[in-house]
C-alpha cells in the first residue's frame, strides 16, 4: 500500500512480516479503549459499518440514510473528532482505497484529528497523542474561535493547538465565531423510517 504524504501515519512503516488482519487489529483497539476508558471514550467510540456485500436497493437506501463510502474504521466524536483508518502492521498487506483517502482528507479539512494506524498498537499511540493534546489544551485555556470554553458544553474545554495542521487541518480565521445554540428537533415517536 502506498501511504499518502498528507495524512499522518502511526506505526513502523518498514515492518514486513506476519501480522493480524485489519479487523482483528480494530477489535483489539476498540476493546482496549472500552476497557481503559469505560466511562468516557469507551462509551462513544464507534465503527461506521460500511463494508460488505449489499443489493443495489440496500446501497441506495443506506446511502440515503447516511452511509458514507470510505468512512474511516474508528471514529470518536469530540472537539475535534478522532478519525482513524486502521491497516495491518505490514502495510504492504493492506489497501487504502481512494474513497478512504478522500474521507480522511475531508475530515482533516473539517478540523478532525486524522491518521492511518498500522495495527492496534499504532492506533493506541495515535489515540494517546490525541487525548494528551486535548488535556494539555484544557489546562492551557480555551480556543481562539470561541469553542471549548468552560461551560460551553465541550467535555474537555480546549483546542489542540499543539498538534500540527497536518493532523487537524486548517484552523479557523482569527475572530471567527463558532456556530452554536442551534436547536435539533427529535424524531416523532411514530416515525417508522428508522
Amino acid at each position: 500500500m502506498k501511504l499518502p504524504s498528507d495524512i499522518p501515519v502511526y506505526g513502523d512503516t518498514s515492518y514486513r512480516g506476519d501480522c493480524p488482519a485489519e479487523g482483528m487489529e480494530q477489535v483489539t483497539f476498540v476493546n482496549r479503549v472500552r476497557r481503559e476508558h469505560s466511562k468516557t471514550w469507551g462509551k462513544i467510540i464507534f465503527h461506521p459499518r460500511n463494508e460488505g456485500r449489499r443489493t443495489h436497493y440496500q446501497v441506495l437506501h443506506e446511502k440515503a440514510a447516511g452511509m458514507t463510502t470510505g468512512a474511516s474504521d474508528i471514529i470518536i466524536p469530540g472537539g475535534p473528532t478522532f478519525v482513524c483508518e486502521i491497516k495491518r502492521r505490514d502495510h504492504m498487506k493492506s489497501k487504502l482505497s481512494e474513497e478512504q483517502e478522500v474521507y480522511l482528507n475531508a475530515a482533516k479539512e473539517a478540523g478532525a484529528f486524522v491518521c492511518i494506524a498500522l495495527g492496534a498498537d499504532a492506533a493506541w499511540q495515535a489515540f494517546e497523542d490525541y487525548v494528551a493534546a486535548r488535556e494539555a489544551q484544557r489546562q492551557g485555556g480555551g480556543r481562539s474561535d470561541g469553542v471549548g470554553r468552560e461551560g460551553s458544553g465541550d467535555p474537555v474545554g480546549g483546542s489542540l493547538a499543539d498538534l500540527p495542521d497536518s493532523v487537524l487541518g486548517p484552523r479557523p480565521a482569527a475572530g471567527a465565531k463558532a456556530r452554536g445554540g442551534r436547536r435539533v428537533s427529535r424524531a416523532r415517536k411514530n416515525d417508522d423510517h428508522g
